[in-house]
């Protein structure tokens, strides 16, 4: 996500995310794993429609989109 957009400030959770992630699968705990997947790709699907509605909003108004 944060090449796609060119942003750091969701780089921690990424890696926090990731994290959960690599415990999950340490304790076999396949459930776990599916919920911390999911979770992360709803919170980036989220990102990108906030910042693809942010430009479109600059857009509108006139504003220089810079990223």
């Amino acid at each position: 996500m944060n090449r796609i957009f060119g942003t750091k400030s969701t780089k921690q959770r990424e890696v926090d995310d990731h994290g959960e992630l690599i415990d999950a699968l340490k304790h076999k705990d396949p459930d776990n794993a599916e919920k911390t997947v999911r979770k992360h790709i709803y919170r980036s699907y989220c990102e990108f429609v906030d910042l693809n509605n942010k430009k479109h909003a600059e857009q509108q108004i006139g504003e220089k989109v810079w990223f």
